[in-house]
């Protein structure tokens, strides 16, 4: 189980949460700003990043809303552009 666990948690971070690193890092955003940006606190940013915590989906589209990314799932888009009901 552990190393299922560890198996998970690595394409989680693989798939989610390093393309935003590497775009952050890319646009020369600090984590301080992307926490402005986003509404998300730095100290969440930094977890997330370290893999010590994951983000909720809403975490999620708020940080690829204040880098400008898209985000897939399954081939269901969810970006800015999304309409909000």
């Amino acid at each position: 189980y552990k190393k299922e666990k560890e198996v998970f948690n690595q394409r989680i971070y693989q798939t989610l949460v390093k393309p935003w690193v590497d775009a952050r890092k890319k646009a020369g955003i600090t984590q301080k700003k992307l926490a402005e940006l986003s509404g998300i606190p730095q100290e969440a940013i930094s977890r997330y990043e370290h893999g010590s915590y994951y983000p909720s989906g809403k975490s999620l589209l708020r940080i690829a809303d204040a880098l400008n990314l898209q985000i897939k799932f399954k081939g269901v888009r969810a970006s800015k552009q999304t309409k909000k009901k």
